[in-house]
């Protein structure tokens, strides 16, 4: 990411968002974690861990579109019906209210 350059960059590779959480909370490896915004929070909640566990969340690249990672032979009316899905969630402000329904705290 062009916003941590410069920054130590010793990197810890993790199996997944569950993980990589856990080891921020325990404080014995990381100090950091980067995390798709919804993971984090449902993994947190899942954890039953909340905000007040961890420092504040830092965005790295704010204002970026989400992407939606699909199989390479996945017919393209399917892909199709799933950008649909995707555009009528962020029309809704769906994605929003998920994110704070898992933990995300106001502004």
């Amino acid at each position: 990411y062009k916003e941590l350059e410069g920054l130590p960059n010793s990197i810890t590779r993790t199996e997944n968002y569950k993980q990589s959480l856990m080891f921020l909370y325990k404080g014995k490896i990381n100090d950091a974690a980067v995390f798709s915004e919804p993971a984090y929070y449902y993994w947190m909640k899942d954890l039953g861990l909340t905000n007040k566990d961890f420092g504040n969340v830092i965005i790295i690249t704010p204002n970026k579109n989400q992407w939606i990672f699909v199989r390479r032979d996945l017919p393209d009316t399917l892909k199709s019906d799933i950008k649909r899905v995707v555009a009528e969630i962020y029309k809704e402000n769906l994605y929003n209210r998920l994110l704070f329904k898992y933990g995300k705290r106001s502004k």
